[in-house]
């Protein structure tokens, strides 16, 4: 995030704080005047209530020019308030009698917090507005003429703590700048990492599969299948190594999407049942008939864990069974309380070792590690994915005597889905495979080939761009990573320069959310990671022309309105005139970002662009303004040249796309209403 964007932030949580607490602190100032009564009896009721209707006012007034919408700089409203706020509470002070020293305390909190959230400079004029005001009360009121020493100590008070406290908030600042750098650093490292690793394994897939289905020769499929199995466990080690750094770094972001508990409980038994076979362990997994069939969550950071689980139970567990439950603990219409379970009788836990088992890279002992095998990480992931979903993991167990892993989950009810007409897995579709590594790119090719796809490939970025200039494609599948540039850009400039442009899928071996969501926004029909096998094609090829021609949803185009969100919108008010005033909230919220961004676009405005493009893609994602949340997110990243030079197509694509977006709002609050 950029440091205007970071103002913008701060600016806007100082406005919405001093909301929250100066109206208590002007509640408590109108208790003092009605029991102690003010300074002097030549103060009228009408000077009070001036004066803190002037407050009120004040604050309306600063949370309307923080408003995403709002043209005020917000370096022009830190600077103001900076001034504005000791000033009203000087005027407060000065209503005051001797109960005024009660209120004091209040310059100082202003003060640092200016320090903290804004920076020093501001912290500086706050403090030396503060002073100045208190000076004025000092001098001026009569409760504090008669006492000299307590108002020098006051501004003696005033001016130290500041100045004492304002290397320490440098430091601060100084150390969380650091930090973040450290952090995007450390990201970078996991990717290039993640990057390295999986690039050479989506080729070992890709061969392997293709030596299993074009030999019919069993001894030669047997081998085909040990090498998929042990690319499947490395792959599994590498994700370990990854997801344990992301999640102790607090980088996990739930998705949250209609799931079946039953398949989720099929999963399980598919996946872990080879290794109990093997192990002539018995698996059972249980599900409540009771709890409801589909849900609202994240399925796969669920699965996750559940298998991480079960996998270690089987790990661990020589002979018995191991017993996988799913119980309903409460429910109500809503939502239900699920507790997930995992028992075995494997070899336990000696109780010291209760907690130590959650640390990276532990191990029970050398022993263990060396019979079992694993990296140590299993655990300590899991622990972090429950900690992001709001429930704790609990151990029961002893040496010899097996282990229960629990832990509880309130999960909604997932609305029921739309109707939609599943059409079947596309064929004969012309694709365009981007890939610099020239193995991969001819395995990806031979499994596209195999499905009767007609494919053309591309061995860089500047190629890719030129066939999609040149070629019709149904689809496009792009590696990040083209080595002249990134697959993202070459999306950006091919959605650009065609008005009608295949849907583009994006291959990446970096599986942060993060970058996810960041290729998504860039306008992919889907993210894919490495490495990536038959089975992975199929289902994305099968998505994008299932899904490409869904019909409209509650009046609004799919293309333009994400119909999950206004789902997740209507469960949230519970009734159709809460609903109805959200979309016309953000429908005025939108047109005025727009057209302010706009204006900015077509000035060149840099600094105003990524600000209001900021802006406006936290009301876009609020209400799912998919299409325009993409052109924001472009906007906020867009460089000088880039602005300069397509300035004019860029403010007629953010007008017609608000345009659409808007009208999708408004035909919304009509059905709602109707």
């Amino acid at each position: 995030m950029t440091k205007k964007l970071m103002l913008s932030e701060n600016v806007r949580a100082q406005a919405s704080l001093r909301a929250r607490l100066g109206m208590p602190v002007c509640l408590g100032m109108l208790c003092s005047l009605w029991y102690w009564g003010p300074v002097s009896p030549q103060i009228r009721p009408w000077h009070i209530a001036l004066a803190f209707g002037f407050h009120v006012a004040y604050n309306a007034a600063v949370l309307l020019a923080v408003r995403p919408a709002s043209r005020v700089k917000p370096a022009l409203v830190a600077r103001t308030t900076a001034v504005m706020d000791p000033l009203l509470l000087s005027l407060g002070l000065g209503l005051l009698g001797e109960s005024g020293q009660l209120f004091t305390c209040f310059y100082l909190f202003t003060i640092l917090g200016f320090g903290f959230r804004i920076g020093a400079r501001t912290m500086a004029l706050c403090q030396a507005a503060a002073i100045a005001g208190f000076i004025a009360v000092a001098l001026v009121s009569p409760a504090w003429r008669p006492h000299p020493i307590a108002a020098l100590s006051v501004l003696l008070f005033l001016a130290v703590v500041p100045l004492y406290a304002k290397p320490l908030i440098i430091g601060l600042q100084q150390a969380c700048a650091h930090a973040e750098s450290e952090s995007r650093a450390k990201t970078q490292l996991l990717a290039n990492v993640s990057h390295e690793l999986r690039t050479p394994l989506t080729g070992i897939v890709s061969c392997a599969q293709l030596i299993g289905e074009e030999n019919a020769d069993p001894h030669v499929r047997r081998r085909s299948d040990t090498i998929l199995t042990l690319s499947r466990e490395l792959m599994g080690q590498i994700n370990h190594l990854l997801d344990s750094a992301k999640y102790g770094a607090g980088a996990l972001q739930l998705d949250r999407a209609p799931f079946r508990i039953a398949d989720l409980a099929e999963q399980l038994r598919r996946t872990l049942a080879a290794t109990a076979l093997t192990k002539g362990v018995v698996l059972h997994v249980s599900t409540d008939e009771r709890i409801a069939a589909s849900l609202l969550g994240d399925a796969f950071h669920l699965a996750r864990v559940l298998l991480n689980l079960g996998g270690n139970a089987l790990k661990f567990t020589e002979h018995g069974e191991v017993l996988i439950r799913f119980s309903l603990l409460e429910q109500t219409p809503a939502a239900c309380r699920v507790r997930f379970s995992c028992r075995d009788t494997g070899i336990g836990i000696a109780p010291e070792l209760h907690q130590k088992i959650f640390e990276p890279f532990y191990q029970a002992s050398a022993g263990t590690t060396r019979k079992y095998g694993g990296t140590g990480l299993g655990l300590g992931i899991v622990r972090g994915i429950l900690g992001a979903m709001g429930s704790r993991l609990a151990v029961h167990s002893a040496c010899g005597q097996g282990s229960l892993f629990e832990f509880d989950l309130w999960l909604d009810r997932a609305p029921p889905p739309a109707a939609f007409a599943m059409p079947e897995t596309a064929r004969n579709k012309r694709i365009l495979v981007a890939d610099d590594n020239a193995t991969n790119l001819v395995l990806t090719r031979e499994l596209l080939e195999r499905d009767g796809h007609q494919v053309v490939t591309a061995a860089g970025g500047r190629e890719a761009i030129r066939l999609l200039g040149t070629m019709q494609f149904d689809l496009a599948i792009l590696d990040y990573n083209l080595g002249d540039m990134d697959g993202a850009s070459v999306l950006q400039i091919y959605r650009f320069g065609t008005l009608d442009p295949a849907p583009t899928y994006l291959l990446t071996a970096d599986s942060a959310a993060a970058t996810a969501r960041r290729l998504m926004d860039a306008g992919a029909a889907g993210v894919l990671h490495k490495p990536i096998d038959l089975s992975t094609l199929r289902q994305a090829i099968n998505h994008v022309f299932s899904a490409g021609q869904a019909p409209c949803q509650d009046g609004a185009p799919v293309l333009y309105i994400d119909p999950d969100a206004m789902a997740e919108l209507r469960e949230l008010g519970g009734d159709s005139l809460f609903f109805e005033q959200l979309l016309a909230t953000a429908a005025t919220d939108i047109k005025a970002l727009c057209d302010i961004l706009c204006s900015a676009v077509r000035r060149q405005d840099l600094d105003a662009t990524h600000e209001k493009a900021h802006a406006l893609k936290g009301i876009t994602v609020s209400v799912g303004a998919v299409r325009l949340s993409v052109v924001a997110t472009r906007l906020m990243h867009i460089a000088q040249a880039d602005l300069q030079r397509e300035g004019a197509a860029l403010a007629d694509e953010i007008g017609a796309t608000a345009a659409h977006s808007i009208h999708s709002l408004r035909s919304l609050m009509l059905s709602a209403d109707g």
